[in-house]
């Protein structure tokens, strides 16, 4: 499916960024350029950590980048209003970025949280299950969704939940990083 050999995550700038907004916005710019360079994909977290910060699509339209629709993953969680979550989506299809990465997210305070029955979910919190799902039935082979893998989790959870996200739709996975002793 990817034929590169790294993922890099390249942070975008934070909504908070005040005056130091441009320079952050050429920091992203010239780290998602090397990343392109190496010949390497690139990820873009959605609000890690529960932080605002910019989304990849303003990130690559305020630098005049373009989306490789090849190496560019846009993370996405379920800390959006629909009305956002489906400008995002509707916005990605135009730039033709196909990859994305579905996660439930950190959330925090001043995250909205996605309602889960506006996107067919059945209970009272949205989860990357309900998210992949959505994406797959409303913007069908327009996108190619992914899920993550926690190793750090208990199997027991983490490998029918993630047998869950496969069956909504999820067609690659990235997990965290892997530290052996």
């Amino acid at each position: 499916m990817f034929e590169f050999p790294y993922i890099f995550e390249i942070l975008s700038p934070k909504r908070s960024a005040g005056t130091d907004l441009q320079r952050l916005l050429d920091k992203f710019a010239e780290r998602y350029a090397l990343a392109l360079d190496l010949g390497c994909g690139i990820s873009v977290p959605d609000n890690p950590m529960g932080q605002q910060r910019l989304s990849l699509i303003e990130c690559l339209e305020k630098c005049g980048l373009q989306a490789n629709p090849e190496k560019v993953v846009m993370n996405l969680n379920t800390f959006h209003h629909k009305k956002e979550l489906d400008a995002l989506l509707d916005k990605a299809a135009e730039m033709g970025i196909r990859n994305l990465l579905i996660v439930r997210g950190d959330g925090g305070p001043e995250l909205p949280k996605l309602d889960a029955q506006s996107i067919g979910g059945k209970h009272s919190v949205a989860t990357s299950v309900d998210l992949i799902g959505y994406i797959n039935s409303t913007w069908p082979d327009q996108f190619i969704t992914g899920a993550a893998f926690n190793p750090y989790k208990s199997q027991g959870f983490e490998v029918p939940h993630f047998e869950k996200k496969v069956e909504a739709g999820a067609r690659f996975v990235i997990t965290q990083p892997l530290i052996c002793h």
